[in-house]
């Protein structure tokens, strides 16, 4: 549409003795001002004031625009919010269509986790800048050397472009992209990458994993090594070992990645052990259904969501059982140290369901419990 000398005095309309005028951007109804369950970017139907203002201005002066009872200046890109954390706090239910990261309603974590934990304690979770402070015991990253406080995204963080220092210009145009859940992401570029980690691949869960089972799931992509200098470009774990190398290096005394271990392995490939292993029992002897609380990544994304491992896929030799680190952690933060997906001294060997070791490490380690 063009418009001409003269339109803006069309668009003027007086009521009760007040001028207002109208924006040239069309504002949603209320209900419309969150995006619908399932939509895993911000660009699909949503009007640009859902997070932009173009001036900060309302009534002649700033604009209360986060609900706080001050005004203040907007963020970078003329945010409404100034910071990651505010738009992604809040309770998560099946019709909240944001994933929230910071959620007080205990047992409503996604599959991140919940940055709430580690307020109760340091160990729990990644120490955020905008959620809390520095960890109070550790001065650099188990496992690597990083000494500055993490942020969401950028340079010190995970999200984004990690070339890029501004946390806002390393997720800039992200959201903007549009991917329904189950969309397979190739890591080609920031739109094309999971969950905005830039370069990693894998199938985005519609609802974050807010519901789980055997077929509804993200779908991690992984790659099963047999030397320490193989590439596992585009894995989850390669990310985390970003910061936490020592980790994902050469796990034992040789130079290749088998027995005896020295550390608990990544981008280790259940499939490889013998057929009559205690890992082959993982999801159930026999069935060896996906289990989303200790999750193992697939290096063919052309799988798709896994309902069971071990050769799940069509013409799959053994892909689909791949340790990676979030298998074990939650990568945001966990009720549990070491951001753990379970209570690692609740893991009591021929124990009783009670002490709940019917998953945790014995998903993989069946033998050594009375599954």
């Amino acid at each position: 549409m063009q418009y001409k000398k003269g339109d803006c005095e069309e668009m003027k309309k007086t009521i009760n003795g007040r001028i207002l005028y109208l924006a040239l951007i069309s504002y949603s109804a209320v209900g419309l001002l969150v995006p619908t369950a399932g939509q895993a970017r911000m660009g699909e139907n949503q009007p640009c004031s859902n997070c932009h203002t173009m001036h900060n201005s309302q009534n002649n002066a700033s604009m209360n625009m986060d609900g706080s009872t001050t005004s203040h200046a907007p963020g970078a890109a003329l945010l409404m919010e100034t910071g990651c954390v505010a738009c992604h706090t809040g309770v998560n239910t099946a019709s909240s269509g944001i994933p929230y990261v910071l959620d007080s309603t205990s047992g409503d974590d996604l599959a991140g986790g919940n940055f709430t934990y580690v307020a109760a304690a340091d160990a729990n979770g990644h120490n955020i800048v905008g959620i809390d402070g520095v960890d109070g015991a550790l001065g650099t990253a188990p496992g690597g050397s990083m000494t500055t406080q993490l942020t969401c995204a950028g340079t010190m963080g995970c999200h984004g472009d990690r070339l890029e220092a501004d946390q806002f210009g390393a997720i800039s145009g992200a959201h903007h992209g549009v991917s329904s859940g189950g969309a397979t992401m190739s890591g080609a570029d920031l739109n094309n990458s999971y969950r905005m980690l830039l370069g990693v691949q894998g199938i985005e869960d519609a609802d974050w994993e807010k519901s789980t089972s055997a077929t509804d799931h993200n779908q991690y992509y992984g790659v099963a090594r047999n030397a320490e200098g193989d590439s596992t470009t585009g894995t989850i774990s390669a990310l985390c070992a970003a910061c936490h190398g020592d980790f994902h290096g050469d796990v034992n005394a040789g130079t290749t990645m088998s027995n005896p271990w020295i550390r608990h392995p990544t981008d280790f490939d259940m499939d490889d052990t013998a057929a009559d292993s205690e890992y082959r029992s993982y999801g159930g002897a026999g069935v060896n259904a996906y289990v989303p609380g200790v999750p193992v990544a697939s290096s063919d994304m052309s799988d798709g969501v896994l309902s069971a491992v071990f050769g799940a896929g069509a013409g799959d030799v053994g892909t689909d059982a791949i340790v990676t680190c979030v298998s074990c952690h939650r990568v945001h933060a966990s009720e549990f140290a070491d951001m753990l997906r379970w209570q690692y001294s609740g893991m009591v060997a021929h124990g009783t369901a009670s002490n709940d070791n019917v998953a945790g490490c014995f998903a993989c380690h069946t033998t050594k419990d009375d599954i």
